[in-house]
């Protein structure tokens, strides 16, 4: 399956850079070079409407890439997500202009691996339901599989360009001792997308997208002694105790709808670019042995902002500043039921109990500088702030915090006849400004330690310091292959550490 599939989307990616090769005169070590400019990648999130992304290379680009990476912490930074990751990925992505008035792209990846000691819960996608997992007090390492495929097409008829995309990932997850956990995963991802250049620089468009949204989980035991309880977890330490227990089967469903407003330069070097946009998800947890009863309801609005600016490129050097935020609203819902009768609950109210609002919001800007014919550096610098709160309403529960973080980044690329050398260096620190943790009676006293232990990582400052360096060599006929390896370390007030190691090798044509 593992050899199928990989084999299937190196071939689709080979076939696809053949047609862009028959136009693309440009050496691929240029290609790559611009690409790895920092104003390259200064802005991004317009992109993300599959009508302007017609406007985002002015070449074409395929590589295939194997890489492997490892994480681990003293202390895990969410106890319910493990604390260290060992794994490895084959991926593929490409960006062809097929003519003048259209383009394609997709990337694939397959990525396998193993998350270290997850506790207090045993289902997927965590950030996704949370808080409505389930949990037991044994955990444990879980492995998993990740299946991606996403694709897209874009076309230009006079002053309009119309734009799809598609994507498909499929998870699975499980375990092999007691208890072992078995969740999959099938998520559906469509968006479409089209903009109107309505003067000679700027284009405004449109976008909407849809989900949809599936995981199947359950825990099964193999020792004869008797097996753990499962816990349903609602949120702050509560869980539904009236199913807490043997109910070991569970599946999630739902699906998100969103829409977007973006503003992009398109014929001119530099200038104003902005993006605004909306999400609400919906997911409803269902016990498939009690003849699908849906224990909670979880409604998430999002809503993203960005605006930015970015210098013509003179006298070889550019500049650009952005401003961007996120915030999420998530609110969870208990349905309560009377006395079974005939294995049927009759449903006699619901209950909106569980709050989640976080922010995200971030200043950033670059400075690049072509110095030379073969050396270019940059210099990025940033400013953040994140805000969380937890809260839940009967009986009274919150978990609040606020980080203030600063960041800076140094890129340097050196280029001669067949070779180029990209290094990155990244530094990082983050302040508390505030932090509460209000817990009274929880369902289970291992609730209290999980609760205690994410307060403490998640709300800590911490410094953080990355290198990585990337060396690229002409091969063959116009072909590029690298070899890329990094590490980072953070170091939070509180005495812990977490590390982070990856190396990646590939080829680009």
């Amino acid at each position: 399956m593992i050899l199928r599939f990989i084999s299937s989307f190196i071939l689709v990616v080979a076939t696809v850079s053949s047609f862009a090769q028959k136009g693309d005169t440009v050496l691929i070590q240029k290609r790559a070079y611009e690409r790895s400019a920092v104003r390259q990648n200064f802005i991004i999130t317009p992109y993300l409407n599959p009508a302007l992304n017609y406007y985002r290379y002015s070449d074409s680009y395929s590589s295939l890439s194997i890489s492997g990476d490892w994480d681990n912490e003293s202390r895990a930074l969410n106890a319910q997500e493990g604390d260290g990751w060992g794994g490895f990925k084959v991926a593929a992505d490409s960006y062809v202009r097929m003519s003048d008035a259209s383009r394609i792209w997709g990337n694939a990846y397959y990525h396998n691996g193993e998350r270290k000691n997850v506790q207090w819960n045993e289902s997927a996608d965590y950030d996704l339901i949370y808080p409505y997992v389930m949990a037991d007090t044994i955990g444990g390492d879980i492995k998993s599989e990740t299946y991606f495929f996403e694709g897209g097409y874009a076309a230009s008829h006079g002053r309009w360009t119309f734009g799809g995309e598609f994507s498909y990932r499929a998870l699975l997850e499980y375990r092999d001792v007691d208890p072992r956990p078995r969740n999959s995963i099938a998520d559906l991802q469509g968006k479409a997308g089209a903009s109107y250049q309505f003067n000679k620089r700027y284009a405004v468009a449109l976008s909407a997208e849809a989900h949809k949204y599936k995981q199947n989980g359950d825990i099964t035991y193999y020792n004869e002694l008797g097996v753990s309880k499962t816990f349903h977890l609602s949120g702050l330490g509560t869980s539904y105790t009236r199913f807490d227990g043997t109910r070991n089967t569970v599946r999630y469903q739902g699906h998100i709808f969103g829409a977007g407003l973006d503003l992009l330069p398109v014929k001119s070097d530099g200038g104003w670019t902005s993006s605004v946009s909306y999400q609400h998800a919906f997911y409803e947890k269902i016990l498939p042995g009690a003849n699908d009863l849906t224990l909670n309801e979880l409604d998430e609005d999002r809503y993203q902002g960005e605006i930015a600016w970015t210098s013509a490129t003179t006298r070889n050097h550019s500049w650009g500043i952005k401003a961007n935020a996120e915030f999420r609203d998530r609110k969870g819902t208990e349905i309560l039921y009377g006395d079974a009768v005939n294995s049927i609950y009759p449903q006699i109210a619901t209950a909106q109990q569980f709050g989640s609002e976080r922010l995200w919001s971030n200043l950033s800007a670059f400075y690049e500088q072509e110095q030379t014919k073969v050396w270019r550096w940059s210099l990025q610098p940033a400013v953040g702030y994140h805000y969380r709160k937890d809260t839940y309403k009967s009986p009274s529960k919150k978990v609040e915090y606020s980080l203030f973080d600063t960041s800076l980044a140094f890129t340097s690329t050196w280029r001669w006849k067949q070779d180029m050398l990209f290094v990155r260096i990244w530094g990082a620190h983050q302040e508390k400004l505030d932090a509460t943790l209000d817990i009274g009676q929880v369902t289970h006293p291992y609730a209290m330690t999980i609760l205690q232990q994410n307060f403490d990582m998640q709300s800590s400052g911490n410094t953080s310091y990355r290198i990585s360096l990337r060396w690229s060599k002409n091969v063959f006929k116009n072909m590029l292959a690298h070899l890329e390896a990094g590490w980072q370390q953070a170091r939070y007030t509180n005495s812990e550490k977490g590390t982070s190691l990856w190396v990646n090798i590939g080829l680009s044509l």
